[in-house]
């Protein structure tokens, strides 16, 4: 039996509840943190997702999801267009992240806020379960509660739990599918075996990513030691193979081992995690490995590093993303809870001061990367925003405007439709396309040559610059129609 910290000279109410209140507290500092900005514009970092995927969503709304076969349109579609049959699918990945932005789309409107809640309520409802099931694991509501809150506190678990992409929804289900095997573990009756089930299930509708998770629970069912002892165990060794078949569009990466890889992938744990924290993790991990913990936590922790694992070796291009750590950050604030709990545990008040320590310090340093998140690294302005809603919006039709090209490999269309409503078009395909219909020309600003040629494009075809219409990262130009 795992030895709990003492909980003598607690009111005896926090004693008898404390599982409950312990959980409601982290649960709620996360909400909270991840409310911060979330009525901003789609202007930070990684945000010509929210733009693109919010543009999909907006469209399952305007034409239906059934009409749209489920597929992800993610720019402006036309009302001509799609009486005529003329959609353009973004087929890369499954669709069923849109659903819980599609819902909040339906309940309140098109909003930013409602773009980001939607991936952030699947978030919170995984933590909720993540929490129930480490209380399974653990035994113990303190080493729960210390996980959850290593997370918590992580930057790139507040910054991208609200982000609309494919990481956010599915590291929230793969935790709901992960807490349900658990919980089935510890019950192993048909009821909690059919819920796990239909939770793999959905989740290969949410994201490709998801089925990591998924090869981990087989890996433990069938290798390890607790696992030979489930009940259905040849249900799940059956199963869990014929779903991810069933639905699995094959796509990976090549093995590219490279010191740029490598430099690519540790700066983006620095963003999304720190060196602080990693450190933490690592020296938690040791605990971890040490025989410090329990077998059965070693083994029915291993999914929640499997999985990661797993996609930072196959989809290797996609890992040097900004939010490519993603993934990571249950296990990171796993061993950052096994830490601080291991201090409390061997050295009790001295243990509890290095604890407050490590998790002041730390979160000191996350709420400076959030900063750098949410005032530095920025793909556009409030004033490039306005350009668009305040100026473009009012006077054009579909295909109208021209958005001129950039060399930093962001895709801006899913944006410009989602605030102006209409179709805008990309150079140097508009000019053949549609040239004499078009009056707008959006123009990334930059001293390099590439963008002079590229302003020379849109000059030498009719268009006029207005100095006063520059500002942030674009310029608009315009000509008579």
């Amino acid at each position: 039996m795992v030895q709990k910290i003492s909980a003598k000279g607690m009111p005896s109410f926090f004693v008898r509840h404390q599982a409950i209140i312990l959980g409601v507290v982290v649960i709620a500092l996360y909400v909270f943190l991840g409310w911060q900005h979330i009525h901003d514009p789609f202007i930070h970092v990684s945000e010509d997702t929210n733009g693109s995927n919010g543009m999909a969503a907006y469209n399952w709304y305007r034409f239906g999801i059934k009409d749209l076969k489920g597929g992800l349109v993610v720019h402006w579609l036309p009302e001509q267009d799609f009486l005529n049959g003329k959609i353009v699918y973004y087929a890369y990945h499954p669709s069923g992240f849109l659903l819980p932005t599609y819902f909040a789309y339906k309940l309140f409107g098109i909003h930013e806020w409602t773009t980001r809640v939607g991936p952030l309520s699947l978030v919170v409802l995984g933590l909720i379960l993540f929490y129930g099931a480490l209380l399974k694991i653990f035994q113990d509501p303190a080493k729960a509660f210390l996980s959850i809150l290593g997370f918590v506190l992580l930057p790139g678990s507040v910054y991208y739990g609200k982000h609309l992409d494919m990481q956010s929804p599915a590291l929230g289900w793969a935790l709901i599918t992960f807490s349900l095997f658990i919980f089935y573990y510890y019950r192993q009756n048909r009821t909690h075996l059919a819920a796990f089930l239909i939770s793999a299930i959905i989740g290969c509708f949410v994201a490709w990513h998801y089925y990591f998770i998924l090869l981990g629970i087989w890996l433990v069912v069938l290798f390890g030691k607790f696992g030979k002892t489930i009940i259905h165990r040849k249900a799940i060794l059956i199963g869990l193979p014929i779903i991810v078949s069933s639905f699995f569009n094959r796509s990976g990466g090549i093995f590219i081992f490279a010191s740029k890889w490598y430099k690519d992938v540790w700066s983006r744990f620095d963003l999304n995690v720190t060196w602080y924290w990693m450190l933490a993790a690592c020296a938690g991990g040791i605990v971890f490995i040490r025989n410090q913990v329990r077998a059965i936590e070693k083994e029915l922790l291993a999914p929640i590093w499997i999985m990661p694992v797993g996609v930072i070796l196959v989809f290797q291009s996609w890992s040097t993303h900004p939010f490519g750590p993603i993934y990571f950050l249950p296990i990171i604030g796993v061993f950052i809870g096994i830490l601080c709990f291991s201090l409390l545990r061997r050295f009790r008040v001295y243990g509890a001061v290095l604890t407050i320590i490590i998790i002041v310090v730390g979160g000191m340093l996350s709420i400076q990367k959030l900063n750098f998140f949410y005032q530095d690294f920025l793909i556009l302005s409030q004033v490039d925003i306005n350009l668009l809603t305040q100026r473009i919006a009012p006077s054009i039709k579909d295909k109208e405007l021209c958005v001129g090209q950039n060399d930093f490999g962001l895709y801006y269309g899913g944006i410009i439709g989602w605030y102006i409503h209409h179709q805008p078009l990309f150079s140097p395909q508009c000019f053949e396309e549609n040239g004499d219909a078009l009056g707008f020309g959006l123009l990334f600003r930059g001293p390099r040559e590439f963008y002079q040629q590229e302003a020379q494009r849109f000059l030498g075809t009719g268009f006029k610059l207005d100095p006063n219409d520059c500002a942030g990262l674009w310029c608009l130009v315009t000509r008579s129609r």
